[in-house]
């Protein structure tokens, strides 16, 4: 049979759009120049590089915050030797600080070149200036501990230099409501603690009659508190085990009272209170699931009759 013949390829149609290669070669003319400016205006003319570029980013944070330290040693030197006036003046008209700005750095030399952060400065300027702010009402020891490898606010030192100024004032925020909020609980149980060492202190002096009186009231209190506790626990025990959802919850119902008789016995015995349960107590989860099932409903249709 006889080959067909092949189809006549078509010409191309695809039509380069001249305008728009010019318009791409003219954007990307542009971006080389500014590319070449910055890097001769702002580089020392070496190719743009990402990791060498934070890598002295970073670099002159530290000097940065070094030279901001160094500000302040001489700011306070000027403060102590000239008259308030010429100080502020001196700050202001040739240096061109601000006073607010001015306070910040001084007290910021004050603060890590203390004798307990002195060794810790060169580590601590890698942070910046603003971190460094941010940290100036952490206590001496905290910041010596994250720089010997402990956290500040949950941050290590490597973590707390990854994250921008708002974020560590955010952690040190939480961190210092989450210490309050302690705060606050220890000083509650603490006037807790107090209030009952009053009481007992009031009692030890009080005659014998009103210690009587007390000390049958508190068991009395204690007694029904713990009767009500007990019918709240015999009632859900009842309905689970009435309709209970599966077999283990009807086992663990019944564990639960078991679990209550075996506290209060143990307790008695901790405290040397002589206890006989033998003729009382029979935990119910011992038996065969059709005993116990016909105990239980023994004890509920006396409960009936009674």
């Amino acid at each position: 049979m006889p080959r067909k013949p092949s189809p006549t390829p078509e010409a191309p149609t695809d039509v380069l759009d001249n305008t728009a290669l010019t318009g791409d070669a003219a954007a990307l003319t542009e971006l080389s120049a500014r590319s070449k400016e910055v890097s001769e205006r702002f580089g020392d003319g070496s190719p743009y590089e990402r990791s060498r570029i934070v890598n002295e980013a970073r670099f002159y944070m530290g000097q940065s915050a070094e030279a901001m330290l160094e500000l302040g040693k001489r700011l306070i030197q000027l403060k102590e030797n000239e008259p308030h006036g010429e100080f502020c003046e001196i700050v202001t008209e040739r240096l061109g600080i601000s006073p607010r700005s001015a306070q910040l750095m001084m007290a910021a030399s004050v603060k890590y070149l203390s004798p307990a952060l002195a060794a810790k400065a060169q580590t601590l300027s890698l942070l910046g200036k603003a971190k460094l702010f941010d940290l100036m009402s952490e206590t001496d020891g905290d910041i010596a501990q994250l720089t010997a490898g402990g956290t500040l606010a949950g941050k290590t030192l490597d973590e707390i230099e990854t994250m921008t100024s708002r974020q560590l004032k955010a952690a040190l925020t939480d961190a210092r409501k989450s210490l309050a909020a302690k705060d606050k609980v220890i000083q509650s149980k603490s006037a807790k603690v107090d209030k009952l060492e009053e009481e007992l202190a009031g009692r030890d002096a009080a005659p014998l009659d009103e210690v009587e009186e007390q000390q049958l009231t508190d068991l009395r209190t204690a007694t029904l508190d713990a009767e009500t506790a007990l019918q709240r626990v015999l009632v859900l025990v009842d309905d689970v085990m009435g309709m209970p959802a599966t077999e283990a919850t009807s086992v663990a119902a019944r564990h639960s009272l078991d679990y209550l008789v075996q506290r209060v016995v143990d307790g008695c015995l901790a405290r040397g209170i002589t206890v006989d349960l033998a003729d009382r107590v029979s935990p119910i989860w011992a038996k065969p699931l059709e005993d116990a099932a016909a105990a239980n409903a023994e004890g509920r249709g006396k409960g009936r009759r009674k």
